[in-house]
């Protein structure tokens, strides 16, 4: 839960820091605050998610986040913003990609012969 509030604090500071004038600083509190939110929802995954589903869940947070920076990127144009949700989207397709390379590695699977089509 700690993560979470510096995450949020890290959010709600570059946007306080942005509107007042300070556009590096707000920056730099804006990659922090996303730094925390990744990480933390990344150990959370890893914590508490099935390994079968991990990936599955990596998937969605990358796509929550993404989905989250272009809507606020729709409200107020910022370059951090538009950065933020082409890395979303590098990442996702980095994790397709390797979730593909370790389906199409994986020998196929044994199909089952009809019940009473043995050897005679």
């Amino acid at each position: 839960m700690a993560g979470v509030i510096l995450a949020a604090a890290g959010l709600v500071s570059a946007e306080t820091l942005w509107r007042g004038g300070y556009p590096r600083w707000a920056l730099a509190a804006f990659a922090w605050g996303l730094a925390w939110w990744l990480g933390i929802a990344a150990r959370e995954i890893d914590l508490f998610a099935a390994p079968a589903n991990a990936d599955d869940w990596r998937l969605a947070l990358l796509a929550f986040t993404g989905l989250a920076l272009a809507e606020r990127y729709r409200r107020r144009p910022a370059a951090a913003l538009a950065w933020g949700v082409a890395g979303s989207l590098l990442l996702a397709a980095l994790l397709l990609a390797g979730a593909l390379e370790r389906v199409l590695a994986a020998p196929p699977p044994a199909v089952p012969s009809p019940r009473g089509a043995g050897p005679r």
